[in-house]
This record gives structure tokens, sequence and C-alpha cells, in this order.
């Protein structure tokens, strides 16, 4: 508590009694203790980050200064009891600087804004040093300014370090331009000449060759489009990294693509034991408008790969129709696979140019890892995002959203009707007859399934004794047991001459489904469709099969 006590007194001077007047100052002694205490705190702050802090009397012209501010415009401290004005300071500013600091700290005053400008200083040894400052102004009651309270921070090191960062920037940069140029450069310079020799190659392989002369032709052939598409993707990555790569906007059908795309993924499989299947969406648009090329390399760099990474199984290319309205469709496409799947600490890294999933994986399956990047790229061009799920040793599955203008709806074959027809599917794949399935089932057929020849005869069978013969039966060629032609020869001879169901063969061995035929009289299928193969592509082979219009091969190869 503090206590004051007063005497009170008569007119005549006597003491009458005391006046007594007692104060609680708890609180104002915690303040002052609080107080301290920040300012404490500020200064060892201040120190830490080697701050100059500066009182700028206005009225009387006097500075005060902390140590820290004598090192920094190099001043002895005995200066600070000699006295420290305000040409103490203008006499360190360096002269080009000067009226731009003064001009700031007016404008501060004026304007009642903060003080933060950055100058420089030279000090007594005529070393250039760089202060960012930064000040709040206080006025009167008159709105006279009386003080400034600031700080002043060297930043003489920081800048130094930043202009050395940008000079090796823009030295990257000029450096990553002229390879970028160099790579297109010599990209182009090499396919001229790399296309000339697969066209000689073609022009040998027509000619008369041995067997062995046409097994190496064949092998330079394949090992010179190897080199091709290598040299295809460093020019688009360099396209990309330069930013010089732009799509073109035209009119395609996407089931022309995805035929075209058969063709190229068919090669890729080689003798693997995996299916590589088509679930289209029947509710595609017949004429889009995007880029027919680029959507083609996406496609194929994906399905190429899953093809790459997966021993057995199948590789699903998928396009679902989400919603079409106001001419544009929108449309999910995607390519899963039971290959070996992805780690998730590595899927980070797979979109990454020159990145693959593993160290060892380019030892075990080869490639540059420039696929997904460029590929992720042109996703990002069409102005959607790849997506990527996988799990190690489960398959991956790679998919985007695209939205699309849509230039013509009508498709002819949508009006294919079915109704009433009975087909008999005959794959040792579940997914594949699931996927025919759906396509037959959608324009009105009756559709059974077989997994195998055995399964397959009891059905037929079934259907005889019933009457309710097959009218076309889809016959995989490779399955376990009796392959697809002796199960197709097998069937012939159930029937009549000229009464058996019409059977088209759907297989990804074509040529050796042919040679295999020519050991028969008579050619046991009526057509031949090679896998992968469109919705569109079965639902015409099937209406021809129906229609009695037989031919020797309809494939999705041309």
């Amino acid at each position: 508590m503090s206590i004051s006590v007063s005497a009170m007194r008569n007119d005549d001077g006597e003491l009458v009694g005391y006046l007594g007047v007692a104060v609680n100052i708890d609180t104002m002694l915690k303040q002052q203790e609080e107080l301290v205490s920040a300012s404490n705190q500020l200064v060892k702050a201040a120190e830490v980050a080697e701050l100059g802090i500066w009182n700028y009397d206005v009225i009387n012209d006097e500075l005060q200064w902390n140590d820290r501010m004598f090192a920094i415009y190099d001043y002895p401290i005995s200066l600070k009891e000699q006295g420290l004005y305000y040409r103490h300071w203008r006499e360190r500013v360096h002269p080009d600087d000067i009226k731009m600091a003064e001009l700031a700290l007016q404008h501060a005053i004026d304007t009642r804004t903060t003080y933060e400008p950055t100058f420089r200083i030279v000090t007594s040894t005529n070393e250039i040093r760089y202060i960012q400052a930064g000040a709040q102004v206080s006025y009167d009651k008159t709105g006279q300014a009386i003080r400034v309270v600031g700080i002043n921070r060297d930043v003489t090191e920081q800048r130094e370090l930043e202009q050395t960062l940008r000079l090796a920037k823009k030295a990257a940069d000029a450096a990553s331009a002229a390879k970028s140029e160099f790579l297109a450069n010599m990209s182009h310079e090499i396919r001229t000449p790399m296309n000339a020799v697969l066209g000689m190659l073609q022009l040998v392989q027509h000619s008369d060759l041995t067997r062995q002369q046409h097994d190496y032709v064949s092998k330079a052939e394949m090992a010179a489009k190897s080199l091709l598409g290598l040299l295809n993707d460093i020019l688009d990555f360099s396209k990309i990294d330069a930013g010089k790569l732009e799509l073109d906007l035209h009119p395609f059908q996407l089931e022309t693509l995805m035929r075209e795309l058969a063709v190229m993924l068919a090669t890729n499989v080689h003798n693997k034991n995996i299916e590589v299947i088509f679930d289209l969406d029947p509710t595609i648009p017949y004429l889009i408008e995007g880029d027919e090329q680029r959507l083609r390399q996406v496609l194929l760099n994906l399905a190429g790969n899953a093809i790459k990474f997966t021993s057995e199984g199948h590789v699903i290319v998928s396009v679902l129709c989400h919603k079409i309205e106001q001419n544009q469709v929108n449309m999910t496409l995607s390519i899963s696979d039971t290959g070996i799947g992805i780690s998730e600490e590595q899927s980070n890294k797979i979109f990454q140019g020159f990145m693959q999933a593993e160290s060892s994986t380019s030892r075990r399956f080869g490639g540059t890892g420039l696929g997904l990047a460029i590929t992720k790229s042109l996703v990002d061009l069409m102005g959607s995002d790849l997506q990527l799920t996988s799990h190690v040793g489960q398959g991956s599955r790679f998919w985007f959203e695209l939205t699309l203008n849509i230039v013509e709806m009508n498709n002819t074959l949508f009006s294919i009707d079915l109704q009433g027809k009975n087909i008999l599917i005959v794959d040792d794949s579940k997914m594949s007859r699931k996927i025919i399935s759906k396509t037959l089932v959608a324009h009105g057929a009756y559709v059974n399934e077989a997994g195998n020849s055995k399964q397959a005869i009891n059905l037929i069978e079934q259907s005889i004794n019933a009457t309710h013969q097959y009218d076309v039966i889809i016959m995989d060629w490779r399955m376990p047991g009796m392959n697809g032609l002796d199960t197709t020869q097998y069937i012939q001879q159930m029937f009549d001459e000229g009464d058996a169901p019409a059977i088209i063969m759907l297989t990804a061995y074509g040529s050796e489904v042919l040679k295999q035929s020519k050991q028969y009289r008579q050619q046991p299928f009526v057509s031949m469709l090679s896998k992968p193969v469109t919705a569109n592509l079965m639902l015409e082979a099937v209406q021809q099969a129906i229609n009695g219009v037989y031919t020797p091969l309809v494939s999705s190869h041309y």
C-alpha cells in the first residue's frame, strides 16, 4: 500500500486531526515488472537478430543508438557520451542515397506512414554496406512530429548472396535452354537418316531373302524403331522443357484412335500371358474435338508401360462417359493392370524426367524413364491431371478426366439390333467375357459364357436339345486344354454341313492362328478379330456373321 497523511488545523493553527489516503499499488508494480521484463526480452531479441535500434528526437535533433548501431555505422561507442546527432547518421549515408533516404523520412512524417527504405552507407574504411531501415513516427497533441523510433539491419551479405543466386539461376536457365535446343536439333537431325534406314529395311524385307537374312533384317528394323521412339521422346521432352509444345485441336473419332492403338499394343504383347482388353462406353460421341495424336501418345505410353510391367493377368484400357451436355462430353480414361505395382514412396517420383519406380527397373525392363514425365505434361496441357493408384504386387491404375467438345453425336453402330439373337462367348479370361457380354447385352442379345472348351461344348449340346441354337459363337484361341481352333473344328462336326453357328475367332496371336488353320480342309471360322478389340468392331463382326457376310479376316489391326 502507498499511504499519504496530512495534518488538519483550524483557523488558529491548532491541530484538529489527520487526513490519510491509502492506495493499492500491487497492480501498478506488476505492470512495471512486466514492462521491464518485456523491455529486456526485446533487447535480447534485438541482439540475437543483430538489429540496430535508434531513437531520434526531432525537436532537439538528438539521436540515441544501441551498441549494434555504432558497430553498423563504424562509430566509436564513446560518441554516446559526447553526444550523437542527426549529422552523424547523414555523414555515413552514401552520397547517391542521401536524397532518397531523407525524402523517405519526410514522406513518412508528412503522411503518418512507416519509414522503411533500403540505402547504402560508407564506413571509415570506405566499405559500402546495405542497410534496411524501419521506423514509426510519434506526434504531439498538435500533430507535430516529435520522435522517430526504428531499427537498422545490415543486409550486405544477404544482398550479395541473392546476387550470386540470381547469376547462378541465369546461368542455369541459359544452360537449360542450350540443352533443350541441342536436344531438339539433334533429335531432328538423327530422325531424318533413321527414317531412311527404316525405309531401306522395309524395302529389303520385300526382296528375296533367306530365312536367316529375314530374321536379321527384322531385328534390325525393331532396333531402329526402338531408337526412333527414343528420339521422339527426347524431342517431346525438350519441347515440353522449353514450353513450346502446343496442342493441335481437330475433330476425330475415338473409335478410330482405339483401333489404331490396338495395332500398336498388339505388337507389345508378344508371347506374354496377358490379355489386353478395351472397355469403351457405348455412349461415347461419334466425333469429338481434341488433339488425336497426343491423346494416342498418352494412351500408348500408359498402356505400353502396363504391358511392360505385367507378366500375367490383364491390362484394361477404359473410357467411361460421365455426362454429355451443352455439346460437351466429360469422360474418364484409365489404364489398369495386374502387374508389379508401385510403392507409395516411388509414386511421387515416377512422373519426374529420367525416373523409374526403382533403380533396378531400367535393368530389368529397359527404358529411359521419360515416358511418364512426357505423359503427365501432355495430360496437364489438355487441362487435366494424371492420377495414380497402385499397390506393390497388385497392379496399378492410371487415370485422368477430359472434357471435350462434341462435333457429331450419332454413331450408326448404335442402331445395331441384336434382339432375340443367342450368342456364346468362349474365353478363359473372365474379364474379357464380362466386357464383351456387356456390349452385346446392351444391344439386345442373349449371352451365355464359357471359360473353356468343355463348358462351351456342353452349352452347345444343351442348346441343340433345347432347340435354341446359337446364332454366333465368339471363340478365344488360346485357352487351357483344347485350344479355340480345335474346339471350333469339334463344334463343326456336331452339326450337319451348313447348320453350325457362325464362329468368330478372337485372339492376340493372329499369325499363329492362320498358320494352324491351314491344316483344315475348310476354314473353321467366318472371321477373326485380333485382341484388343473395340466394342464397335465386335458389333460389326457379329452383325456380319448373323447376316452371312463372311470375311476371312476381320482384324482390329487394319
